[in-house]
């Protein structure tokens, strides 16, 4: 995880090792305790080389805890 100077961004890299599968509906929980007290205004932007709209399903943002599940990872997101 990256933090701009800005503070107000954060960058999550998500990598797959295993070049021969992607991985599938891959399960996020970030508690960012110390860093955001409240994600509830915060915007969640993915982006991906793997393809043009990646997937992002069952985003929840509470406190400071961020949940998702990313469908699909050939490389990064």
């Amino acid at each position: 995880m990256t933090r701009k100077p800005d503070g107000r961004t954060l960058i999550l890299h998500l990598l797959n090792y295993d070049h021969q599968s992607p991985a599938e509906n891959v399960k996020v929980r970030l508690d960012l305790s110390g860093l955001v007290q409240d994600l509830s205004h915060w915007e969640v932007k993915v982006l991906s080389p793997d393809a043009a709209q990646p997937q992002l399903a069952g985003l929840s943002l509470h406190g400071s805890v961020s949940e998702f599940t990313v469908g699909r990872i050939e490389h990064g997101t």
